[in-house]
């Protein structure tokens, strides 16, 4: 009987990756296959490629360094602004603050709520309060309604 062999495609680019990166097993396949053997090694030397570090002399490593500390000193550099950062911050906040901040209006004069029934309609001025007999009057139909004041107004919803 004659042994035949099946030839077997060509390694994926994956299958090359995990073989460079030893998480896959050599095959026979590598040895008998001068194109995946050529594409391996033109991997492997794309890799010690991007793992060298270049040199640099210590002649460039000063020049740079000496210009970053000439662009530190500059006037003009951010360094200041690191210095008057915090006040202008603060200065931004106060405004914001100012803008922000409006004391309650006062009205010449509030009517009572719709929903409220009171036989007299109390009024408030500007310049006075309202009376202690409106206020316990006030005090009173609160404390004395069945519907607690925050659910008011979805009762008022279901009313027909």
């Amino acid at each position: 009987m004659k042994e035949t062999t099946v030839a077997r495609p060509h390694w994926n680019d994956e299958e090359m990756l995990e073989h460079l990166y030893g998480l896959r097993d050599g095959d026979l396949h590598l040895r008998t296959c001068s194109a995946c053997a050529g594409r391996l090694e033109q991997l492997r030397a794309r890799r010690r490629e991007a793992v060298e570090t270049p040199e640099l002399s210590p002649h460039f490593l000063a020049r740079q360094r000496r210009d970053i500390y000439a662009r530190l000193d500059l006037p003009g550099s951010r360094a200041g602004w690191r210095v008057i950062q915090p006040a202008v911050a603060l200065a931004t906040l106060l405004v914001v603050a100012v803008a922000l901040w409006r004391p309650a209006a006062h009205p010449g004069r509030v009517a009572p709520a719709e929903d409220q029934t009171l036989s007299t309609e109390i009024y408030y001025t500007v310049g006075g309060g309202p009376s202690d007999s409106q206020i316990y009057t006030e005090i009173y139909q609160v404390v004395s309604s069945d519907v607690p004041q925050a659910a008011a107004p979805m009762e008022a919803l279901f009313e027909d």
